[in-house]
């Protein structure tokens, strides 16, 4: 192959190179809104109620994921705007485990938790969300010679769990709301 065959050949290898550090850059700069996109859709999928999210953040040195601001919101029906809001979550994971059967979570934060619980005539509002996440219960048992985890592998070991900032909201009956309306905080 003579120098002038090779020239175009290495323009393309390149040009390849060139993209591919392009699109590296790329999703680096965007996974949080990626994340957090992601969290929205599958959340309000599963939830079947509107799910937001104010602020992600995944990290992978140091291994660790932040969130901010997360609202779901309550079924139609119901009063309170939002069942559940939380002002952060924080998970650092120890990196070496990551791809182990085995993760070690060193830090586990909750903190800014507001939940509201009603119920309207014969319904609740976690009811009807959990009747939503029952859709992805499928019944089946598993195959013959499978035994019946084998899809539950992956094992977590949280070393520091911190829950701080929790309210609920409880109401219990639309004719009586400020009778029966109670605050609890933790």
């Amino acid at each position: 192959m003579s120098a002038e065959e090779g020239l175009p050949l290495k323009k393309i290898l390149i040009g390849l190179v060139v993209l591919f550090l392009g699109v590296g850059i790329a999703v680096s700069l965007y996974v949080n809104e990626i994340v957090g996109s992601a969290i929205e859709r599958g959340s309000t999928y599963a939830l079947g109620v509107d799910t937001r999210v104010g602020f992600v953040r995944l990290r992978l040195l140091p291994a660790d994921f932040r969130l901010r601001r997360l609202r779901i919101a309550n079924p139609s029906g119901f009063d309170e705007p939002h069942f559940l809001k939380m002002g952060t979550a924080q998970i650092d994971v120890a990196r070496e485990t990551l791809l182990e059967d085995v993760v070690v979570v060193p830090l586990f934060t909750l903190d800014g938790i507001e939940v509201a619980l009603e119920r309207e005539g014969k319904q609740t509002n976690y009811g009807v969300i959990l009747d939503n996440l029952s859709r992805f219960e499928s019944g089946k048992p598993p195959a013959e010679g499978q035994p019946a985890d084998a899809g539950s592998q992956k094992r977590f070991i949280v070393n520091r769990l911190v829950i701080s900032d929790v309210t609920a909201h409880v109401e219990w009956s639309q004719v009586a709301s400020d009778q029966s309306a109670m605050k609890v905080v933790i």
